[in-house]
């Protein structure tokens, strides 16, 4: 909040000395798909908004006592991401994040592209048996993605009408206290992830 507290505070000056001649805009549809080249103003507004959105969510998940969480697309997702670069975008879309597997244009207009991946590593109990669940969605009619957790491979090809829930058991053996988790677009269908929860 203090970078954007400082941002805000330039682009004031900005206006203040150039008036009408001032227009700084940022050229990033990361929030919304459908909207480029915006105000600097519009960008500090939907900033705050999503880190509100992530907090309700946050707080959310940590009262379900989970062994881990990724709020897929959110800010602090964090957990060691790795991403085919420029193949792995972050929407936030009605209120809810998600990432995709594949360019973020490719949701409307691809349908041969079967190209992008993403990993995260997520805590696990160790010598334990573990649950996963993952939501997941889809821009277009079908989810089809490749989901490996650990060495373990798991297609995914359903009919999406909205949100599925896919739970993946995993037994961890002992010493083994975390595991990585990799989405592959396997089709023309953009795959959407919204959360990982482990139990």
């Amino acid at each position: 909040f203090n970078a954007l507290g400082d941002l805000e505070k330039y682009n004031k000056e900005g206006i203040k000395l150039l008036g009408g001649k001032f227009y700084c805009v940022i050229s990033d549809g990361s929030y919304d798909m459908n909207r480029f080249n915006e105000l600097i103003t519009t960008f500090i507004e939907e900033t705050k908004l999503s880190f509100a959105y992530e907090t309700a969510l946050d707080q959310k998940l940590k009262a379900e006592n989970l062994t881990d969480y990724v709020i897929a697309g959110g800010a602090n997702e964090a957990h060691k991401l790795q991403k085919e670069v420029n193949f792995s975008d972050t929407i936030l879309k009605n209120g809810e994040f998600f990432r995709i597997c594949g360019h973020r244009n490719g949701m409307k207009w691809s349908t041969i592209n079967a190209h992008g991946w993403f990993s995260y590593q997520v805590k696990i109990k160790e010598d334990a048996q573990n649950t996963i669940e993952v939501l997941l969605g889809s821009a277009t009619d079908s989810v089809d993605v490749k989901i490996t957790v650990g060495e373990n491979e798991r297609i995914v090809k359903e009919k999406a009408d909205g949100k599925i829930a896919i739970t993946i058991p995993y037994k961890a053996a002992k010493g083994e206290n975390s595991v990585r988790i990799r989405f592959d677009k396997i089709s023309g269908n953009t795959p959407c992830v919204y959360t990982i929860k482990v139990k």
